[in-house]
């Protein structure tokens, strides 16, 4: 991590300027300070070619829990314009949602409740 993402990391960490940005950018009061939690920014991913995984990592990722609003919201430094970054930030996603499923798998194999009407999640740990 070079020097100038970690000062803007550090600087964006705080609650305040994290919902500042967000709401700046929003154009409207969607994000209050006090609410805001961070999650964790590391993640690790099998690649497409087999056994090999590959680290991810989010500059700063925080959870909103509003009123009647829930959201995940995150911020990635980039010093010059990166076209792939839309991609690897869809990866972030994709790698937390795998995450969340394979946590609702142990849960409902652990209670042994899966049937087939959530059979999805006994699927969704299975690699050909």
């Amino acid at each position: 991590m070079g020097k100038k993402n970690a000062i803007i990391r550090k600087y964006l960490s705080d609650n305040e300027r994290f919902a500042d940005l967000w709401n700046g950018y929003c154009g409207k009061q969607l994000l209050e300070a006090d609410k805001l939690m961070n999650l964790e920014p590391h993640g690790i991913r099998k690649t497409e070619r087999g056994s090999k995984f590959r680290e991810l990592e989010h500059d700063i990722l925080k959870e909103f829990h509003g009123t009647s609003t829930y959201g995940i919201y995150g911020i990635e430094n980039q010093e010059g314009v990166d076209y792939r970054m839309v991609f690897r930030s869809m990866g972030y996603t994709l790698d937390a949602y795998e995450r969340q499923i394979e946590v609702l798998r142990e849960v409902h194999k652990m209670k042994k409740d899966l049937s087939k009407k959530n059979i999805f999640l006994e699927l969704a740990g299975k690699t050909d």
